[in-house]
């Protein structure tokens, strides 16, 4: 059985659900799974900050993002608590 993946395309700056919004009419449309690429890069907590409707951290552009390092991947702050 082939399931859907969809990625929202969302603008440069993410807007403030992060891609929610999107993501939720693609599901509706009949994907399967969504990707939120850049939104998960910038908060690898993302699905606990939509749960909880947290403030989402800003992408630092593409300065930081597909250079070969870790700054911009592994060094986002992420929240104290993400209820389970």
């Amino acid at each position: 059985m082939a399931g859907l993946i969809a990625n929202p395309k969302l603008p440069e700056a993410l807007p403030a659900d992060g891609g929610r919004h999107e993501g939720e009419r693609l599901l509706a449309a009949g994907t399967d799974l969504i990707a939120p690429g850049r939104a998960f890069i910038a908060n690898p907590d993302l699905v606990g900050r939509l749960r909880t409707g947290a403030a989402l951290n800003p992408l630092r552009g593409k300065d930081f993002m597909y250079t070969g390092g870790e700054s911009g991947y592994t060094d986002h702050p992420a929240l104290d608590t993400v209820p389970a």
